[in-house]
């Protein structure tokens, strides 16, 4: 799996690349022990979060596996200190353990 995060302009671009099995593999099996709601939850949340000011793509690579593209507008925020001494930024775009 590889995950990368990179700012374009006034956006945050984030891309999850899976190289496993991938859907069709999956849906050959008898039955998965998934409930199957992940994307559907981030994709609610996204949307209760950002409503059209996001981006959201999903689907099977042609080399196998499985990508995910997320954009969400760039937001630098003030960072408090959190419990255990966490880091935590004050508008939710980032979290940082020290």
């Amino acid at each position: 799996m590889q995950v990368t995060a990179r700012r374009v302009g006034d956006k945050l671009s984030i891309t999850i690349l899976d190289d496993g099995v991938g859907v069709r593999a999956r849906r050959s099996r008898v039955r998965s022990r998934g409930t199957g709601l992940g994307l559907t939850n981030t994709t609610t949340r996204l949307i209760h979060l950002y409503g059209d000011g996001h981006e959201f793509e999903s689907g099977p690579r042609d080399d196998g596996g499985y990508a995910v593209r997320i954009t969400i507008p760039f937001r630098l925020g003030r960072l408090s200190s959190g419990r255990n001494g966490a880091r935590i930024n004050a508008d939710l775009t980032a979290v940082e353990q020290s």
